[in-house]
């Protein structure tokens, strides 16, 4: 009996992994060519996928909304040789991969994921989530809408930020919450009528 138990908690846990893994965005090279299959296993609301070169020029940019199983592929034959990015941003995370492009081929030179915080509303509380994987100090601000501040607090060393910001008997008006790591700034307005 504990085999059979041991046994299903295994496939148990290789699923779930698999689950997650299919979930990540994959940006693949073709051999040989100077083309890029970049494919998200999941179902993509408000994101934007973009192509940048060197100097922050947008060469190729579309809106995805309401896509389950995004499949993508780029012919970057027509670019000059040089370095890019591919840049895929919804309201949850960031995803960058460097990319380089010379005479033949294209190289995936780098990738890098931000998570951003993410905010839910509800009966005049906004919660605030926040995955910060590296554990680096994290600020959070709120301002109102004539820049005065609120509140502040500084967290350090914390892997799940979690906050609940109570605006039930707040005054009218336009409220800021600023969450702060490294270079990265990440705003959310909440509007009280």
């Amino acid at each position: 009996m504990k085999k059979v138990i041991r046994t299903i908690a295994a496939v148990a846990l290789m699923f779930a992994t698999t689950t997650i893994i299919a979930k990540e965005p994959k940006l693949e090279t073709i051999d040989n060519s100077k083309t890029l299959v970049f494919e998200w296993d999941a179902q993509l609301v408000n994101t934007t996928v973009k192509i940048i070169d060197d100097e922050g020029y947008i060469i190729y940019k579309e809106f995805v909304s309401d896509v389950e199983n995004y499949v993508k592929r780029f012919d970057l034959s027509f670019l000059p040789e040089g370095e890019y990015s591919l840049t895929v941003e919804n309201s949850m995370r960031e995803v960058v991969y460097d990319i380089d492009v010379d005479e033949q081929l294209v190289k995936i030179i780098g990738e890098d994921e931000k998570m951003k915080p993410i905010y839910r509303k509800e009966e005049g509380r906004i919660f605030l989530n926040y995955l910060n994987t590296d554990k680096d100090q994290v600020k959070i601000t709120v301002y109102d809408s004539l820049g005065r501040k609120l509140f502040k607090e500084t967290l350090s060393d914390k892997l799940l930020i979690e906050k609940v910001f109570n605006f039930q008997d707040a005054f009218e008006g336009e409220y800021t919450i600023v969450v702060k790591k490294d270079s990265e700034t990440y705003y959310e307005t909440v509007s009280i009528q």
